[in-house]
C-alpha cells in the first residue's frame, strides 16, 4: 500500500477501501498476469471495487506507489520487500499460505480471516517437450539436492522465497490447475485481455 494512504494494516484497509467505491486503484504487471489476477481476486474476496492499473514491470509501478499515484500494487514479496523494510511501502497482506521469514509481522490473508485468498506464484524448471526420461530425472535429482541446501535455502529466504522441491508430475499438476483457477478467475471477474 502506498505511505499516502492512512492505513497501515488490512483491517485498516478494508473499511477504508469500502466507504471509496471504485476510487482506490492497483498497480500490476500487466493485465491479464498473476499479479492482476491476484488484484481482482482481492477485490472481490474484500468487497471492494478498485481499478487496475497495468505496468510494464514492477519498477515502475512500485515508483508510483511510493510517490501516492498508486494506492496499491500487487507484488512479489521479494520486490517490494527492501521498500517495506526502509518503510517507504506499506505491506498489508501476504496471499500464500503461510508468513515469510523476511516479513515476519505481515500477516497472511487466511489469518487475517479470508481462507479462500490463497494465490502463490510458481516457479519451475522446464525442458523441451520429448526430454528422454532419464535426463528429466538427473535435472530433478539435482534440483532436489539443491533446495536441500541450508545455505539457499536460507539465502532465498531472506526474500521472502519459499523453496519447495516436487516431482516432475506434481509440478505439471499444480500449472494445470494454476492455469484452470486462473482461467475461473478470469470468467468470473469478467477480465478481458485488451
Amino acid at each position: 500500500a502506498s505511505p499516502s494512504l492512512p492505513v497501515k494494516t488490512l483491517q485498516e484497509f478494508i473499511p477504508y477501501a469500502r466507504a471509496r467505491p471504485g476510487q482506490l486503484n492497483y498497480g500490476t504487471s500487466g493485465r491479464g498476469g498473476g499479479a492482476h489476477l491476484t488484484g481482482a481476486m482481492i477485490a472481490s474476496t474484500l468487497n471492494i471495487q478498485m481499478q487496475d492499473v497495468p505496468y510494464k514491470g514492477s519498477p515502475p509501478a512500485l515508483v508510483d506507489l511510493m510517490g501516492g499515484t498508486l494506492s496499491l500494487h500487487i507484488d512479489q514479496v521479494s520486490s517490494a520487500l527492501p521498500l517495506y523494510k526502509a518503510g517507504r511501502v506499506n505491506v498489508l497482506a501476504i496471499t500464500g499460505e503461510q508468513r515469510v521469514a523476511a516479513a515476519p509481522d505481515v500477516p497472511t490473508f487466511v489469518e487475517s480471516g479470508f481462507p479462500k485468498m490463497v494465490r502463490n506464484s510458481l516457479i519451475g524448471l522446464f525442458a523441451p517437450a520429448g526430454s528422454p526420461a532419464d535426463a528429466i530425472k538427473v535435472l530433478n535429482n539435482a534440483v532436489k539436492t539443491a533446495l536441500a541446501r541450508e545455505d539457499l535455502r536460507s539465502h532465498f529466504g531472506q526474500f521472502g522465497t519459499l523453496l519447495e522441491w516436487t516431482t516432475p508430475e506434481r509440478e505439471i499438476a499444480l500449472f494445470r490447475e494454476d492455469y484452470k483457477e486462473a482461467g475461473a478467475l478470469m470468467r468470473a471477474m469478467k477480465i478481458e485481455m485488451r
